[in-house]
């Protein structure tokens, strides 16, 4: 947040990524493109498991 003469002014940081369709940056939340319909590829559940698994084994190891 900025404080600019009493004003309080927020700026959101919203994730964007790139279409590969056409190439328009689209907020991450988004699971089409707006301009051209390209449907983003999902994240399996399985795959987010194996990353946490993945980052919290390797945090026990350094700190074991």
């Amino acid at each position: 947040m900025i404080f600019y003469h009493r004003i309080n002014i927020r700026f959101d940081m919203v994730k964007k990524v790139e279409c590969p369709g056409c190439a328009m940056e689209v907020d991450s939340h988004h699971d089409a493109c707006p301009v051209c319909g390209y449907d983003f590829p999902k994240q399996s559940a399985s795959m987010k498991i194996a990353v946490w698994l993945f980052i919290i084994l390797m945090l026990m190891w350094l700190i074991f």
